[in-house]
């Protein structure tokens, strides 16, 4: 992903709606949002989520592409730069919620809450050209669970299957065999 603006920002409302159910309430602190990012040329960045208002605060001065209508299977996203190419400024302490940074990988594991947050790719050093490989995921909760029973279930249904089979094939030879042998058979 490159940009050549000072950040990329994506709603987490965006991961959000995917957890949704039919009365469009979340399941708070349930969903998670796993962000993962390394810039291209290995130097220092910054990954950070913080409540919508202040990350908009922060952004202001400076340039940022947004991430909008972001689908997963395959990834597609359309995006709106804001601001140009300038440089932001270093970013508070208390700015974010969930944040890393450093060389290298960095990610951030996040529970997704109620309430607007935003998601902030950078520069460690707020410059702008962001050239960055990144990863978004969700983990749903109870998946897993899902997963094993799906499983179980799965081989219990192969084992009921080879259990007829083998019960068909004895009773079509139990059916073939004579109960009385060769008794019947003509004396020479």
């Amino acid at each position: 992903m490159f940009t050549s603006t000072a950040a990329v920002v994506v709603d987490t409302a965006e991961f959000r709606e995917i957890d949704e159910n039919d009365e469009g309430r979340n399941r708070s602190g349930k969903l998670r949002l796993r962000i993962r990012a390394e810039r291209m040329d290995g130097g220092e960045i910054l990954i950070g989520i913080g409540q919508r208002e202040d990350v908009d605060a922060f952004l202001e001065p400076g340039s940022y592409q947004t991430v909008r209508e972001l689908e997963f299977d395959p990834l597609r996203y359309n995006q709106v730069n804001i601001g140009g190419s300038r440089e932001l400024a270093q970013p508070s302490g208390q700015l974010f919620v969930a944040s890393a940074r450093g060389d290298g990988l960095q990610e951030v594991d996040w529970p997704i809450g109620s309430g607007e947050y935003r998601a902030i790719i950078m520069n460690g050093d707020g410059s702008a050209g962001v050239d960055v490989r990144a990863e978004f995921g969700v983990r749903f909760p109870y998946l897993r669970g899902f997963a094993i029973a799906a499983m179980i279930i799965g081989s219990l249904a192969i084992l009921l299957g080879l259990l007829l089979v083998a019960l068909q094939f004895r009773a079509g030879r139990d059916r073939s065999a004579s109960p009385e042998g060769d008794a019947g058979a003509p004396a020479v």
